[in-house]
């Protein structure tokens, strides 16, 4: 079942022009007050996913898929080592204040604030299962809270040992 644009309308109604808008990519659509703090979500149902593996083995189409999200995750932590020490900082700072969230947009929030606006680094959804992940391999105690992990593609292949971390995958 998918969501009709009418019921999104109806439910955006409710909000003021200036939220922050952001589609979470496991079904919800999320409004955000200026901070980054989620104050509302809708669901989204997505269409089912139709795989071709047999019942108990892994799906092929899946595998690939994390194969390419781990090599451009592990692309993206080789040339960004500074950017993402910076971030897990960050991260252990919002678990040290109790914070709680979409991670990912408060990173985003934070650094473009500090930045002036300027966009010092590129972070997509793709990223950030693999770079979360990554970061709780350094620190185990963000498991949970402030990070916490939905199924991704990057799961079903593993991620790729970074030349600069001190653990390794």
């Amino acid at each position: 079942m998918t969501t009709r644009i009418s019921d999104l309308m109806a439910f955006l109604e409710d909000f003021e022009d200036d939220w922050i808008l952001d589609i979470i990519s496991k079904g919800r659509l999320a409004v955000l007050d200026e901070s980054g703090q989620v104050i509302d979500y809708t669901a989204i149902d997505p269409e089912p996913v139709k795989s071709n593996a047999k019942e108990g083995e892994p799906d092929p189409a899946e595998i690939e898929k994390g194969r390419r999200l781990a090599e451009e995750v592990h692309k993206w932590m080789e040339a960004n080592e500074p950017i993402y020490r910076q971030m897990l900082a960050f991260v252990q700072d919002l678990k040290r204040r109790g914070v709680k969230g979409r991670v990912r947009d408060q990173i985003v929030i934070h650094f473009t604030k500090i930045n002036q606006g300027k966009v010092m680094f590129k972070l997509t959804n793709g990223h950030w299962p693999g770079i979360s992940r990554y970061m709780v391999l350094e620190d185990p105690t963000l498991e949970g809270d402030p990070l916490r992990f939905t199924r991704s593609a990057i799961d079903a292949y593993g991620l790729i040992p970074v030349s600069w971390m001190n653990v390794k995958p």
